[in-house]
C-alpha cells in the first residue's frame, strides 16, 4: 500500500497510513504510533504492541479494498461483504480484546 500511495515513487513525499485511513473514515492510529513500539518492546508491554499491531493489520487491509474498490477491481458487494466480515469478527473477538472493539466504534 506504501508503494501505492506514493505513486510507485513518483510522488514526493508519502502520506501517513494513519492520515489516509483517516480521511476515509478508519480509524487509523487510535492511542500508539510506531515510534513507540521500540520502547514497549523494552517495557515487556508486548500485549500492547500486538493489538497496536492489529489495528494496523485491520486499517491496512480496509485501505486495501478501498483501493481495490475504486480501481475497479473489487465489485461493490465484494467491498461490503468483507467489511461486514471485518465488523463482525471485530464484534465477536472485541468481547474479550478491548481494542478491536474501540476500533470498531471509530470506525465510521
Amino acid at each position: 500500500m506504501a508503494d501505492v500511495l506514493a505513486d510507485f515513487g513518483a510522488a514526493r513525499g508519502m502520506p501517513k497510513l494513519d492520515e489516509v485511513c483517516t480521511l476515509i473514515g478508519l480509524p487509523g492510529k487510535m492511542d500508539v504510533d510506531g515510534s513507540r513500539v521500540v520502547d514497549m518492546v523494552a517495557a515487556g508491554q508486548l500485549a500492547a504492541v500486538r493489538d497496536y499491531c492489529e489495528t494496523d493489520v485491520l486499517n491496512t487491509y480496509l485501505l486495501y479494498l478501498k483501493y481495490q474498490h475504486l480501481s475497479g477491481m473489487l465489485a461493490t458487494e465484494a467491498l461490503l461483504a468483507e467489511e461486514q466480515h471485518v465488523r463482525e469478527f471485530c464484534v465477536k473477538e472485541g468481547k474479550k480484546r478491548g481494542h478491536l472493539a474501540a476500533f470498531l466504534e471509530l470506525w465510521k
